[in-house]
């Protein structure tokens, strides 16, 4: 009887939690859903393969620390775009990089990280990074599809080893302003890496 009352009285509260350097807010979401849990894993990724480093870097060089948010079942896959058309790129493919790409820059953040959970149906072009610390999330029916045939450029739907299993999206700015995504799967050891979006708003 008091877990119904307790439950009840949790999803009743917006969610606007600070711990260490990082704020989740979270206004509108299902308290104690998948969503009000991800910002946690969250800060573990980026603290350990994001900020201060190279993530490219990391994913060629199989860094141990990236390895641990990889299910070995998947790998990660790397949508990126060398003309006007998105493609997906393997690890076996150098993950689509080129020479020329960024191997480099370290991103930080000045002051708290803020995680803005945005709606499922939200368009990522239109975010606002300038100004600010967030970095956005948002919960996904459907990774995109990739391109099958350049010619006609016909699409198909991206298998994924867990059917059924929540994706998460998050998004971090590039240096062009467009947004630079990295896809989460929930799979039974927890959320997973399992695509990186480079090929988002036309860059």
């Amino acid at each position: 009887m008091m877990a119904d009352i307790i439950s009840h009285v949790i999803k009743s509260l917006s969610i606007k939690v600070s711990e260490g350097n990082a704020i989740w807010h979270d206004e509108g979401a299902s308290a104690g859903g998948v969503e009000d849990m991800f910002p946690a894993f969250l800060e573990g990724f980026l603290n350990d393969s994001y900020l201060g480093k190279n993530f490219n870097s990391l994913l060629c060089n199989q860094d141990n620390a990236l390895a641990t948010y990889i299910d070995p079942k998947m790998d990660v896959r790397r949508y990126y775009a060398s003309g006007t058309v998105a493609k997906l790129a393997s690890r076996s493919e150098d993950f689509g990089f080129a020479r020329e790409d960024d191997f480099f820059s370290k991103p930080t953040i000045e002051g708290e990280e803020v995680f803005e959970l945005i709606a499922s149906d939200a368009n990522q072009c239109s975010l606002d990074f300038q100004g600010n610390n967030k970095i956005y999330y948002q919960s996904l029916s459907a990774v995109p599809d990739f391109v099958v045939n350049m010619e006609t450029f016909a699409t198909q739907p991206v298998k994924i080893a867990y059917i059924n299993a929540q994706l998460m999206a998050v998004y971090f700015p590039k240096v062009d302003g467009n947004p630079r995504g990295f896809y989460f799967i929930n799979t039974p050891k927890g959320w997973k890496l399992v695509f990186v979006d480079d090929a988002q708003c036309g860059g």
